[in-house]
């Protein structure tokens, strides 16, 4: 009665409930319940029929509030790579990493590119959060979140998409996607490309869908031109939204600087529009057996001639049975 502490030294291996731990020495408090795994130490924890592997300095586990602290931490979820000074096992799920980085990247050791922050939250199979999180190309700093969200479901998209090449027109290019989510109803993108022959450009991809129904999307790009200082620039929004009574509120937008913008910029992943810009707005409401339209409609088409777009035609108010 009288022993508090267990030491176990050499290739040590605990297991407890879900979690295994393998290390150089373990030492086991009675009176605090704490298994402190010093050395070169990983754990394994099994959740949903997956299992992950975390290394570190050391393990220290309560087994009175089953909760984990890990130094010098390293580990994978997913195509997610995660390292900190320490990372703290909330609960089944949760965990808080200090003073961490995460990455797509697969490089060992430093990554070519991470997001850093002081504390970043991960939910296992769901979610990764930060505040105040800094995107780092090598160790350069190049952005500022002020708040991180990304989604670790099957099927979200990468967080950063650095595609550089070369064509005539752009000559060489590297254009930069951060993908963020401050809520999986509100994902969006901003845009960073710097090309050559042109200059830089940059713009914002942003979806949303707000509780109770309205929904929609925002696109903006734009550049100015290198060799004449012409700004160039587009724009689109659509908009849905139901209102009392069963009516439907749509709204659609297209804007361009000009039509070639479309032919000369190559946008990857991005919205292409057409020589005919489109603008609606309508109001609708469905029955059992018809449904009512009142819209306004607009269409724009660029003219060879003087370089601009011209009202090709225009309904105000369009009524459809």
């Amino acid at each position: 009665n009288r022993v508090s502490t267990i030491r176990l030294s050499g290739d040590v291996t605990l297991r407890y409930g879900d979690l295994v731990i393998h290390a150089d020495e373990v030492v086991f408090n009675s009176k605090t319940e704490n298994v402190d795994a010093r050395g070169k130490t990983t754990m394994n924890l099994k959740l949903n029929d997956k299992e992950y592997e975390l290394a570190g300095t050391s393990v220290v586990y309560n087994l009175r509030i089953r909760r984990t602290t890990i130094k010098d931490v390293d580990f994978k979820t997913g195509p997610w790579r995660f390292a900190g000074d320490q990372i703290e096992r909330l609960d089944e799920r949760k965990s808080e990493i200090t003073d961490g980085f995460g990455t797509t990247c697969n490089r060992p050791g430093t990554p070519h590119y991470r997001l850093s922050a002081h504390k970043i939250y991960i939910d296992l199979d769901d979610k990764i959060s930060a505040w105040h999180a800094i995107l780092y190309i090598y160790n350069v700093p190049v952005f500022y979140f002020p708040y991180f969200y990304r989604s670790l479901k099957p099927g979200a998209k990468s967080p950063f998409v650095f595609r550089p090449g070369y064509s005539n027109y752009e000559g060489f290019y590297l254009k930069t996607m951060i993908n963020y989510f401050t809520d999986e109803r509100y994902p969006g993108s901003l845009l960073f490309d710097y090309m050559s022959n042109i200059g830089e450009g940059g713009g914002l991809q942003q979806s949303y869908k707000f509780k109770g129904g309205p929904s929609g999307s925002v696109y903006m790009y734009g550049f100015q031109q290198k060799d004449n200082n012409r700004r160039r620039w587009t724009v689109n929004f659509n908009h849905y939204q139901p209102l009392p009574l069963g009516v439907t509120l749509s709204l659609k937008g297209d804007f361009l600087s000009d039509e070639s913008i479309y032919t000369d910029r190559f946008l990857f992943d991005y919205s292409f529009l057409t020589r005919e810009t489109h603008s609606l707005g309508s109001l609708s409401r469905r029955f059992q057996n018809f449904s009512v339209t009142l819209g306004y409609d607009r269409r724009d088409l660029w003219s060879e001639a003087d370089q601009k777009y011209h009202k090709n035609s225009e309904y105000a108010p369009q009524f459809y049975i």
